[in-house]
């Protein structure tokens, strides 16, 4: 996964077993952002938070009950935990973290500024279909929401349109 902020830094794991690390768009070495430590495995999919400067990527554990949310800010070491999840977690600028739980996604507050969670976590759809901790959903600028639910098998999968009510139009 990578992410690119406003500012021209691209932020990617550039394989499934190492930290995070940044690019300029225009070339150059890259830098490290994040190691790992305490068990983890691999960082992957990182998402920019809206000032650019920080990034929320998913880290898996070898203990299972510590992979989730973690938060790195570009230039400075350290790393923090900031949610218990099994997929990437993605910003949605109305202030929520989106991310998945158990095949369940859920949206949490959250407050980009502190870095902190501002709400305990609310269903939004279950049985997601996904494997591995790839975020089977997205959000746009605006809001607007997008994700998969169904059998994780691509030939039992089918796309459909919904209108606001729910009404399958196609």
């Amino acid at each position: 996964g990578g992410a690119w902020n406003k500012d021209g830094v691209i932020v990617f794991a550039p394989d499934l077993r190492s930290g995070l690390y940044k690019i300029s768009a225009d070339g150059g070495e890259r830098v490290a952002v994040t190691t790992l430590t305490d068990g983890h495995r691999a960082h992957r999919f990182p998402h920019f938070l809206p000032d650019g400067r920080h990034v929320i990527y998913y880290a898996e554990s070898s203990r299972p009950e510590e992979s989730g949310g973690f938060v790195a800010t570009l230039g400075e070491q350290g790393q923090r935990r900031v949610l218990a999840s099994d997929s990437a977690a993605v910003y949605a600028r109305q202030g929520y973290l989106l991310f998945v739980r158990q095949g369940t996604l859920f949206a949490q507050g959250f407050d980009a500024a502190t870095l902190g969670v501002t709400s305990e976590p609310v269903r939004v759809a279950q049985s997601l279909s996904f494997e591995g901790s790839a975020a089977p959903f997205s959000v746009s600028e605006t809001g607007v929401l997008t994700y998969r639910t169904g059998p994780a098998d691509a030939e039992q999968q089918q796309f459909a349109w919904f209108d606001r009510e729910g009404t399958q139009l196609g």
